[in-house]
């Protein structure tokens, strides 16, 4: 599935550039290793608490990714540069 993910996010990123000329498209993909949460219809509180928790674990609580986001926020001419 992986790979099929990954064709899908190009294609999609490629979609958008060409038809607004900006990156206007963002994709986050959340690891769960938990197999018990895997499936994502999954939608009971403990669930929900537990993407949540791995959503701020690989996106909130990552530099790299913050600077990838800003990167992309600026890209898309959402907000300008610092100067």
């Amino acid at each position: 599935m992986w790979g099929n993910s990954q064709a899908v996010d190009e294609h999609m990123e490629r979609l958008f550039l060409l038809q607004s000329g900006k990156r206007h498209y963002l994709r986050l993909n959340v690891d769960i290793p938990d197999e018990e949460y895997a499936d994502m219809a999954i939608s009971s509180k403990e669930a929900m608490d537990y993407y949540t928790e791995r959503f701020k674990i690989d996106y909130l609580n990552n530099p790299d990714v913050q600077a990838q986001l800003d990167q992309w926020l600026i890209d898309s001419e959402i907000v300008a540069p610092l100067q």
